[in-house]
C-alpha cells in the first residue's frame, strides 16, 4: 500500500501538481479498482504513512513552496474545473465519465438606432480596445450602413482625459481611426448624463430581459455558440415583436431608415498598432510572445512595426 501511495505522489510531482495527502487520496479514489487491497486509506492515514517513510514533512510550515500548486490560474486554459460521475452501460459495464469545464465571463455590446429602435447585441470575451472596435465593425455590418453620428459611453476604450488643467475628454486614437475609416462623427455622452444616450439605455434593459434573461440558465462551450443563441433572440426582438404602432423594429428600419445610412466602405476596419522593436542577435523580432524572422543584416536595428489582426509589417525606418 505504501509503495502505491509513493508511486502516486511521484507521478503528481512529475506532472507538476499538488502532491499533498488530499490530492493523493483523490487520485487513489478515482483508480480504486486497481488500488492494492481495494480499500483506500483516509487522508490522515496517507499523511501518516508517507511521513513514516520520509515523503511528507510533519511541519506544513516548513514544506517546500514547490510542493503546492494553487488551484487557480490567471491565464486562459491553464486550469479546468473537473467533475466526474460513474455510468453503467447496457452491458453492465461501469465506466467513469469526466467533465472538464472552464468558466469564462462574457461582456455584451449593445447598439441601437433611436428612430427605428433596431438593436444589435453581441458577446465578447474582453472589454479591450480590439473587442470594442470589432463590436462596432460587426454592428455597422449588421445595420448595412453608417450613421452620421455615434454616441458612445465614456468607456476607457472610447475616451480618455488629457493631462493638464482643463482635463478635456478626447476620443482615443484607436477609436478615432475607426471613425475616420467609416467617415462618421463620434460624440461621447457626458459623464453622469444617461439621457445623452437614453434610447440605448432602454435597449440594454430590453436585452437583459428578452435575451440574457432567456439564456441565463443555459451553458455554452464557446462564445460562438452563445452568440448564435443571442442572434436567435435578437431576431425575435427586432423582427417578431410588434410595438404599439403595430410595426416591428425591422419593418420601420427598412421602410424609413436604411436608405438614409451612408454606404459601408469596401473593406472593413482593422485596428492598427505601431511599435518600435529591436531585432535580436538571432535576427528575430518579438512582440506579444510571438517571434518574427527578418533578414540577418537587420540584427541589432530598430524597426517600425505595423500590426493588425491579420498582418504584421516591418519597416527599416519610419512608417
Amino acid at each position: 500500500m505504501i509503495n502505491e501511495l509513493v508511486k502516486i505522489r511521484q507521478k503528481l510531482t512529475k506532472d507538476g501538481w499538488d502532491y499533498g495527502p488530499k490530492t493523493i487520496h483523490y487520485e487513489a479514489t478515482i483508480n480504486e479498482d486497481t488500488f492494492p487491497g481495494g480499500k483506500i486509506p483516509s487522508i490522515a492515514t496517507i499523511g501518516r504513512l508517507l511521513a513514516g517513510v520520509g515523503h511528507v514533512d510533519r511541519n506544513p510550515r516548513k514544506r517546500p513552496k514547490s510542493s503546492y500548486v494553487p488551484f487557480a490560474r490567471s491565464t486562459a486554459m491553464a486550469l479546468w474545473q473537473l467533475d466526474a460521475f460513474k455510468y453503467r452501460t447496457a452491458k453492465n459495464q461501469l465506466i467513469t465519465v469526466y467533465q472538464l469545464r472552464q468558466t469564462r465571463k462574457a461582456y455584451f455590446f449593445v447598439a441601437s438606432l433611436p428612430y427605428s429602435g433596431l438593436v444589435f447585441c453581441k458577446a465578447f470575451s474582453t472589454m479591450k480596445q480590439e473587442s470594442w472596435n470589432q463590436a462596432h465593425v460587426n454592428a455597422l455590418s449588421f445595420y448595412g450602413g453608417v450613421p452620421q453620428l455615434i454616441v458612445p459611453d465614456n468607456a476607457h476604450t472610447a475616451t480618455r482625459r488629457r493631462r493638464g488643467k482643463d482635463s478635456e475628454v478626447v476620443v482615443t486614437a484607436a477609436y478615432r481611426q475607426l471613425a475616420e475609416h467609416y467617415q462618421c462623427a463620434i460624440v461621447p455622452a457626458r459623464k453622469n448624463r444617461p439621457r445623452d444616450k437614453a434610447h440605448v439605455e432602454r435597449m440594454v434593459q430590453a436585452v437583459e430581459t428578452r435575451i440574457i434573461g432567456y439564456l441565463a440558465s443555459q451553458t455554452w462551450s464557446c462564445l460562438d455558440e452563445l452568440n448564435d443563441a443571442v442572434h436567435e433572440r435578437l431576431v425575435d426582438l427586432n423582427d417578431r415583436l410588434r410595438r404599439v404602432n403595430g410595426s416591428t423594429r425591422r419593418e420601420l428600419f427598412e421602410a424609413e431608415e436604411a436608405a438614409l445610412l451612408a454606404p459601408l466602405p469596401d473593406d472593413p476596419f482593422e485596428s492598427v498598432e505601431y511599435k518600435q522593436l529591436k531585432v535580436g542577435r538571432n535576427y528575430h523580432v518579438t512582440s506579444d510572445y510571438q517571434h518574427y524572422s527578418v533578414p540577418y543584416e537587420l540584427a541589432g536595428k530598430i524597426l517600425s512595426v505595423r500590426m493588425t489582426a491579420r498582418t504584421v509589417s516591418m519597416f527599416d525606418g519610419q512608417v
